[in-house]
């Protein structure tokens, strides 16, 4: 099992799908919110705006981790791909 996926066949659509599915997974881990954000919404907001902004403070927070996971998954393959190209010219 593993000479299958470690063959050349395999190796590089495991590795670019690992690259785009794996931050999605990591992005959506349970997100909290600081107790003082969810004070200040208490005593400024009504019940309706604290839920959307609990909601649109979690989509952010997801957002920007996907956006910086991706970053450094990219960065992280394009400086192994440049070795491998360097070391083969």
């Amino acid at each position: 099992m593993t000479e299958e996926i470690l063959s050349e066949e395999f190796f590089l659509p495991v590795m670019a799908g690992g690259t785009y599915f794996i931050p999605q997974v990591f992005s959506k881990i349970n997100v909290k919110i600081p107790y003082y954000n969810k004070l200040y919404a208490k005593e400024n907001f009504s019940n309706s705006q604290i839920y959307l902004y609990e909601s649109e403070y979690k989509k952010e927070i997801q957002r920007l981790r996907l956006i910086a996971i991706r970053k450094g998954q990219f960065g992280t393959v394009g400086v192994c791909a440049g070795i491998i190209l360097l070391m083969i010219v």
